[in-house]
């Protein structure tokens, strides 16, 4: 619904601008700007924004967590991380990320770096990603936010 809302004001902003404007030079680059800003929000949207990475629901990796197949990695400091966190995730802060070895995780159905929104959980999945690393996916709803939203227990 979200995504509807947003295009249908993007094209009412264009063609308002449009009318403003004078010139058949100025419309055509207010139109191809309007466009490209579809376009771009389209794309935050869709399911590819998490470039290469993929999504899955919170409640499929807490059921493949009570069946040992899921390794969560905290990507928050040390001191975040003791506050609160996901039951039995271990805890790697992305600073740290390029100098771990990741063949121990090649035996898990799932890695799901995570932090609170999933900004350092997204960079360590590109990371691990970039290792070579194909398990790896990203929580949705995003972080622990969206563990907790999920009414899903935290641990510290």
């Amino acid at each position: 619904m979200l995504v509807v809302i947003s295009r249908v004001a993007y094209l009412f902003l264009c063609s308002s601008i449009m009318i403003l404007c004078k010139g058949l030079a100025m419309r055509f680059f207010v139109c191809l700007f309007g466009l490209l800003a579809f376009q771009v929000q389209a794309n935050w949207f869709s399911a590819e924004y998490a470039h290469g990475v993929t999504q899955e629901k919170v409640e499929v990796l807490a059921k493949a967590q009570r069946e040992g197949a899921v390794l969560f990695i905290d990507t928050r400091e040390p001191d975040e991380y003791a506050e609160s966190h996901i039951p039995g995730a271990i805890n790697i802060p992305l600073r740290e990320i390029n100098e771990l070895n990741v063949s121990y995780m090649e035996g898990y159905g799932y890695v799901v770096p995570y932090c609170l929104k999933d900004f350092r959980g997204f960079e360590t999945a590109k990371a691990l990603r970039n290792k070579g690393l194909k398990n790896v996916v990203l929580m949705e709803p995003a972080g622990l936010n969206g563990w907790r939203s999920a009414g899903l227990p935290t641990e510290n």
